[in-house]
């Protein structure tokens, strides 16, 4: 669904040929983050933090999907109980787009609790949309982390407010051995510890 809305694309580094792919799309409402040397996955979601206009932000990681209402959903739900931020069920997906689980979907009356314990939003980062004012009041994905940005993000947002969840299959991430936490396995558990 359609929304008045800004895109910003951060290339963390790439060399596939990305900034080239959205500069050819010629969208105005299109703009391009890059960074010459990767900052990781909060870096560069900082950076399109740090020059978002627009009242509300949505992330989607290049492996994820959305479904086509997301955005028009989740900006509903969230307006009409004045939250901060919404979540939406999400499902497991394998490389053929078979479905391979759905995610945990809380109560957001249990998120403080579930959150000290685990990442209990479902579908990372890719799931959230929250105001730009609040995630930047809380201090936007902390750099200094190098895995479960968004599970620290998440805890610093519950502390400020309930999101609310939409009840409705809206995203899946995509499972592969690429996935940061397949390919980096070792080093996320010692960071998780």
């Amino acid at each position: 669904t359609l929304l008045p809305c800004e895109l910003i694309a951060c290339d963390d580094g790439s060399t596939d040929g990305t900034s080239d792919r959205v500069a050819e799309l010629g969208d105005p409402r299109l703009r391009l983050v890059r960074h010459e040397r990767p900052r990781r996955l909060a870096g560069a979601r900082n950076a399109g933090i740090a020059v978002a206009r627009a009242d509300w932000l949505a992330f989607l990681d290049d492996d994820d999907l959305w479904g086509p209402h997301k955005l028009r959903r989740q900006l509903d739900l969230a307006s009409k109980a004045d939250a901060g931020w919404a979540y939406a069920e999400t499902i497991a997906v394998d490389e053929r787009l078979h479905v391979l689980e759905a995610d945990d979907f809380p109560d957001p009356a249990e998120l403080p609790r579930l959150l000290l314990t685990g990442n209990h939003v479902p579908g990372g980062g890719s799931c959230v949309v929250a105001r730009t004012e609040l995630v930047r009041a809380v201090g936007g994905f902390d750099e200094e982390l190098l895995y479960f940005t968004d599970w620290d993000l998440w805890l610093r947002l519950v502390s400020e407010g309930l999101p609310v969840a939409c009840p409705e299959v809206l995203v899946a991430r995509l499972v592969h051995p690429e996935n940061m936490l397949f390919r980096e396995g070792p080093t996320v558990l010692e960071s998780l510890e």
